[in-house]
């Protein structure tokens, strides 16, 4: 007679639950990684996004004027290229002052630093105001210890 057996062995069942916990591990250890890839991406979204919000601010101001948004003194027709820095929230907020060139101690509540070279035209060699924007975060490091940085251009036709 045959003696038939039903179900799975202690070995099968051990095999099977091995699989299992490699698989969930595997799946674990890429969280964090999808966790910091999605962190990255919100900040340069959002920078771009502050990017563009200074760009139309300094669309919509005219010449030698204070822009309303950031608080950028647009230079007069033919003056001299000029630098500004200034620090940004996360919901894209001027936090503090403007600064000429050097940024100073960043506010609680910065998180952008944003660095702001503009050239206007001058008589002869410019038809438009040139905008150089650096933004780097976090805001209390210089450029180049930055977690991440963008920088764009903009020609403003005046």
């Amino acid at each position: 007679m045959i003696k038939q057996t039903h179900g799975f062995s202690l070995v099968e069942v051990t095999m099977a639950l091995g699989v299992a916990v490699f698989c969930l591990l595997t799946l674990l250890a890429l969280l964090p990684v999808g966790l910091n890839l999605n962190s990255a991406a919100t900040r340069e979204t959002t920078a771009m996004n502050i990017a563009s919000a200074i760009i139309v601010d300094v669309q919509t101001t005219g010449t030698n004027a204070q822009s309303s948004l950031f608080k950028i003194q647009i230079p007069a027709i033919d003056a001299t290229s000029s630098q500004i820095a200034f620090y940004v929230t996360d919901s894209g907020m001027l936090t503090g002052a403007p600064t000429g060139g050097q940024s100073l101690p960043p506010p609680v509540d910065a998180r952008f630093l944003v660095t702001l070279t503009m050239t206007p035209p001058g008589a002869a060699t410019l038809q438009s105001t040139q905008l150089d924007i650096r933004i780097s975060w976090p805001a209390m490091v210089t450029m180049d210890k930055a977690l991440g940085s963008i920088e764009t251009f903009a020609a403003i036709n005046r």
